[in-house]
């Protein structure tokens, strides 16, 4: 116990180094008819207790040491909710038990409240009143003032949540605030109907006072959302990062454009050279046959013939005659092509070579076999084998 006792001190040091108040809160819950009102989403009392949840979870992670209770304003008496605790559970828990009832009571919530921070336990603690006012103020300046001088006297700060009928009640709570406030420890917070959310209002507003936390970021505390505010911080960073190498990139952007300028010439003058040496690609198509079959000739022949400055029926000729090398010498194949036409026979061997010529001449690229002049020259060829074999 004492450990713990010593351990309690040393984070009640260390949140005082944070300049975090050591507060006793009590909260007055309005739960007036007027309360029913949908002009806040989804009505004003849940708008109220969404806040309400929000204000009671700041205050307990600000200090260990705070203690926050709830008082209802309206109905026939109003009554203590939640007494003085630092337990959040028990503190939310209780609001559920609140009924909506009767008219608002507010100088009767703000004495019993002033009245329970009295006898808090802990008499270190700052003594802060929050009232939420919803509904129509029923007591007039005079006695709003007396109240307020006494709340004063007592070193209670009080902080007030106009919300719903603030045009009837923004010059009573005003003078209200003048007379309690001591040093700034007080504070008006009017909120227009609209499509806000009333806990976010409060967040940026002093109540909160979010902005004045250690590590805030753009009024966001990072006790209640560390997320957001990581997120936040490291969004800022990021900004200032980037605006401060726009700035200082300008300089050395227009050094790194004038330095790289003759590297891209150089590139593009190497694309144009290639460009210019590169070959035809329609002239290559067209000569391409008769160089391949120029060249598959010579290849035969051996380099005794010049077939470059041949015809095509010419080198068709010779590539005949190559073929034939390994048979008996013939006649001249042209002075054989007006003699009379055999008779049709069954097939024989001139048939079968004549075929297998043929089938090489439609393997020759650019020949027609069907041309009348490799027809003449097979038939030729035919009748001369015939010949032979009737000599023989």
């Amino acid at each position: 116990l004492k450990h713990r006792n010593n351990k309690s001190k040393g984070l009640a040091r260390n949140y005082s180094s944070l300049k975090m108040p050591l507060e006793a809160v009590m909260i007055c819950v309005d739960n007036s008819d007027w309360m029913r009102n949908g002009d806040f989403s989804p009505s004003r009392f849940q708008a109220q207790l969404d806040a309400v949840n929000q204000i009671c979870g700041y205050k307990t992670n600000q200090n260990v040491e705070n203690t926050v209770g709830v008082i209802s304003s309206s109905g026939d008496s109003c009554e203590v909710v939640a007494a003085l605790t630092s337990d959040l559970g028990k503190v939310l828990s209780s609001l559920h038990r609140v009924k909506l009832q009767g008219a608002l009571k507010f100088s009767e919530s703000i004495q019993i409240a002033q009245l329970a921070l009295k006898h808090r336990n802990n008499k270190s603690q700052e003594q802060k009143i929050i009232a939420f006012v919803g509904s129509p103020v029923e007591e007039d300046e005079a006695e709003l003032k007396r109240l307020a001088l006494r709340l004063k006297k007592n070193k209670v700060a009080v902080d007030v949540v106009n919300f719903g009928e603030e045009a009837f009640n923004s010059t009573k709570l005003e003078s209200f605030i003048q007379a309690v406030n001591s040093g700034d420890n007080s504070h008006l917070v009017t909120v227009p109907a609209g499509p806000h959310v009333l806990s976010d209002i409060l967040i940026s507003s002093p109540i909160i006072g979010a902005e004045s936390v250690p590590g805030s970021v753009d009024g966001v505390d990072p006790n209640l959302d560390p997320e957001l505010a990581l997120a936040l911080r490291l969004s800022l960073e990021e900004s200032q990062r980037g605006a401060q190498e726009a700035s200082a990139g300008q300089p050395t952007a227009a050094t790194n454009s004038s330095t790289s300028g003759a590297p891209s010439q150089a590139v593009d003058q190497m694309d144009v050279d290639m460009g210019a040496e590169e070959p035809d690609d329609d002239n290559m198509s067209e000569d391409e046959p008769d160089d391949e079959l120029a060249r598959a000739i010579a290849m035969s022949v051996g380099g005794g013939a010049d077939v470059t400055n041949m015809s095509e029926e010419e080198a068709l000729q010779l590539a005949m005659q190559m073929s034939m090398q390994d048979q008996p010498s013939s006649p001249d194949p042209v002075s054989q092509s007006n003699a009379p036409t055999a008779p049709l026979q069954p097939p024989s061997e001139a048939d079968d070579d004549a075929a297998m010529i043929e089938s090489a001449i439609q393997q020759l690229p650019g020949v027609d076999p069907n041309s009348p002049e490799i027809q003449a020259l097979i038939q030729s060829l035919r009748e001369q084998k015939k010949n032979d074999d009737s000599k023989k």
